[in-house]
């Protein structure tokens, strides 16, 4: 009997160890962290991307930042393993791959070393700022102002998603940080087309992901 306590007991620790594993790295991404009050303190004003998913992932931001005149891009990240030509023993690449992936998960989401200046050219750069600043995205409304999905009509079954992932906007100034969420944007903008908020985030994605191209090693 003591034995099978001991199990018992050994087996709810596990679990218990696995739900919080998976559950940290969404409920530490979900609101603001140093990076964003950091930025907050450091920067004139500063818009974030982040996408968010239903699934265990690794903290991943999307950052334009102005301070004065100049424009600065970053992305938080996953650092890339190593370039890929070179050869190494296993035992190496391992601990390389374990450092710069797995610790992401452990590690304050703050201005380290996944934080990372992204090079944009400066007509770029400029031109990214001045189609993001056209949509005005601090009088966007997203689904807490809309609501979440598609009205419903009577009689028709809603059209729903349950594992579409969704979209996070931060608005940073020196005085307030706004945080603007969108659910499944893509997908709902089909069902029922035609909110502006909608609209106009994925657009926003659109211009995020045309200028934060992968590195090529």
């Amino acid at each position: 009997m003591k034995h099978l306590t001991y199990a018992f007991i050994s087996l709810a620790l596990i679990c218990c160890s696995i739900k919080l594993y998976a559950q940290a790295p969404e409920d530490k991404t979900k609101g603001v962290t140093p990076m964003h009050e950091f930025l907050k303190a450091n920067m004139d004003s500063t818009i974030i991307l982040q996408f968010n998913s239903s699934w265990v992932h690794s903290p991943e931001y999307f950052i334009l930042s102005k301070k004065g005149d100049t424009l600065t891009a970053f992305k938080y990240q996953t650092l890339p393993v190593y370039d890929s030509r070179i050869v190494m023993p296993n035992s190496v690449a391992s601990k390389l791959k374990k450092n710069r992936v797995t610790q992401i998960f452990s590690a304050p989401v703050d201005i380290n070393q996944y934080f990372n200046p992204q090079f944009i050219a400066p007509d770029s750069i400029r031109k990214f700022w001045s189609n993001l600043s056209g949509l005005h995205p601090w009088q966007m409304k997203d689904d807490a102002h809309d609501g979440v999905g598609c009205p419903t009509e009577k009689g028709k079954d809603p059209n729903q998603i349950y594992d579409g992932g969704g979209i996070t906007l931060f608005l940073i100034t020196k005085d307030d940080i706004k945080k603007l969420s969108f659910y499944a944007p893509a997908f709902y903008e089909k069902q029922c087309p035609g909110r502006k908020g909608r609209q106009d985030i994925l657009k926003i994605e659109k211009y995020f992901l045309t200028h934060f191209q992968p590195v090529k090693l």
